[in-house]
């Protein structure tokens, strides 16, 4: 008797752990992601393209640094009833400085046409969306080192960064940038 109430005990014990464990275990390996290894990740890559009178092409590939400030706005995008202005103007600028999470500007931005709104993009139910912009010829001529994402035509919030080996507009010039941001 003794031994059957035993194993009974034992049974339901094991049913019980059984009852905890296979829930945990499939919340672990399931195909989504557990709540303990969620994240958001936000990735941006730019390309900038050159082309002269002549039709030559030079071009530049990068990607970027979210910023402190972009990253409060994105916050601010989800959560805060004020809304930021949206993140549609590409800037371009002449400094080389390495991007920092601390920067709120272009290093040395070219002023007066060194900013332009760009036209966005995105089809629905994918993970990217895409910032273009074209710098005519007689905008933004000089030597460009940096670019930069921002919500405004003047000052603003600057969501990301980067700076790339020189490109040298010159007056004749077209340069068409594009950001491409990824969520993951």
């Amino acid at each position: 008797m003794h031994k059957r109430v035993l194993l009974m005990a034992l049974a339901a014990v094991a049913v019980i752990a059984l009852a905890v464990a296979i829930p945990l275990y499939l919340v672990g390996s399931s195909p989504g992601i557990s709540p303990s290894e969620s994240q958001i990740v936000l990735k941006g890559h730019g390309v900038l393209v050159l082309t002269d009178p002549d039709g030559s092409i030079e071009t530049r590939e990068f990607d970027n640094l979210i910023v402190a400030a972009g990253i409060d706005a994105i916050a601010a995008a989800v959560g805060n009833p004020t809304q930021p202005d949206n993140f549609d103007y590409i800037a371009v600028g002449e400094d080389n400085t390495a991007p920092a999470a601390g920067n709120t500007a272009l290093g040395s931005e070219i002023a007066a046409t060194g900013r332009k709104i760009g036209t966005y993009s995105h089809t629905a139910g994918t993970n990217t969306w895409k910032i273009v912009v074209t710098f005519a010829p007689g905008e933004a001529t000089g030597s460009i080192k940096e670019s930069g994402v921002l919500n405004a035509a003047t000052g603003g919030t600057l969501l990301c960064r980067q700076t790339f080996l020189e490109v040298n507009k010159g007056a004749n010039d077209t340069l068409e940038i594009t950001w491409e941001f990824t969520l993951t």
